[in-house]
């Protein structure tokens, strides 16, 4: 088996390539060598030496009060009205907590205060021009809650969407998006 310091020369030399490539378009690489490099090792892995995909297993005592009790169950796709409106909200922050592969409502919330904070305007300290991401913890927040009703609205896995796994990018591209809008009209 390969030593992780292999991995880790492996994804340097990746990332390094694809900034070469890259910058001719003048676009940022950011972590896509990294996720390359892990797609690599999971599709090698699954092919190469028969590793099984894991089930969905048993869910976390906190995705019980995500629904409301009569729909607990099932594999049909979830619709709207079988969400109580905490266990909805819960699901939002969930999702946003996916993004540190955490499934936790509790993670998102602490994440969505610690977004907040870290993008107070720092103009008065500041020397230069600044960028600031304004909102960024609402902007997480709603672009959990775009993702999540997407999921639902296209009927994907059930479980899925109880993990939060549609919140996640949906934080990923608002945030993103959100940091490019100061530059534009400033």
């Amino acid at each position: 088996m390969f030593d992780r310091s292999y991995w880790s020369f492996f994804t340097a030399f990746i990332t390094a390539s694809l900034i070469h490539v890259t910058s001719v378009f003048g676009l940022p690489v950011e972590t896509s060598g990294f996720v390359l490099t892990t797609w690599i090792i999971l599709f090698a892995a699954y092919k190469f030496f028969g590793y099984k995909l894991a089930g969905a297993g048993v869910p976390p005592k906190q995705r019980a009060n995500i629904l409301k009790k009569e729909y607990n169950s099932g594999e049909e796709p979830i619709k709207m009205h079988e969400f109580t409106l905490g266990g909805f909200i819960k699901l939002i922050f969930t999702g946003i907590s996916q993004v540190f592969f955490q499934e936790n409502y509790l993670t998102g919330i602490i994440m969505v205060v610690g977004l907040t904070l870290a993008t107070i305007s720092l103009k008065p300290f500041a020397f230069g021009i600044q960028y600031p991401i304004f909102f960024a913890g609402v902007t997480a927040f709603i672009g959990s809650l775009v993702g999540t009703l997407t999921g639902i609205a296209l009927k994907a896995d059930r479980t899925s969407i109880l993990m939060g796994l549609y919140g996640f990018n949906g934080v990923f591209n608002s945030i993103s998006r959100n940091g490019c809008i100061p530059r534009i009209f400033l």
